[in-house]
């Protein structure tokens, strides 16, 4: 993953050259560890000071997902994005199906919540329907 610096806005001349390339090469199941290794990596290239339990929460924080869970995630927040009831429907099916497959997988909860919140907002569901409904999604998230 390269990253460079920007153009010199002076001069206009581009400035751009590696200050940092390194290669992850890791199972698709520890994308969410991936993630934190990458984060803390770029943090100590750039000189970014992590302390000890910012380091611990970071690896804490990461279990390992399904492929194919994080896949209907994804899907599921393209449908969210929509903003409009269809979508949210749509995006609901994603989340459900995501913590079918992965029960502990705390985004799908969350992304469920999303949808009960914005589909009382857009007449999908009586208001408070949606903000039960989004609360009750919440408080049964994994604590992992």
């Amino acid at each position: 993953m390269p990253i460079s610096k920007p153009k010199n806005s002076t001069t206009g001349r581009s400035r751009d050259r590696h200050l940092w390339t390194e290669s992850y090469e890791r199972d698709l199941r520890d994308v969410l560890a991936l993630q934190g290794q990458l984060a803390n990596a770029i943090a100590q290239e750039i000189k970014i000071m992590v302390t000890p339990q910012e380091q611990a929460h970071l690896a804490a924080s990461a279990h390992p997902v399904s492929p194919e869970a994080y896949q209907l995630y994804l899907k599921g927040r393209y449908f969210w994005n929509k903003r409009t009831e269809d979508g949210l429907r749509k995006a609901l099916e994603y989340f459900q199906r995501a913590i079918d497959l992965d029960p502990n997988y705390a985004l799908a909860y969350a992304g469920l919540a999303d949808c009960y919140v914005l589909l009382s907002d857009y007449g999908g569901l009586a208001s408070m329907t949606g903000t039960f409904r989004a609360l009750k999604e919440i408080s049964s998230e994994p604590s992992n």
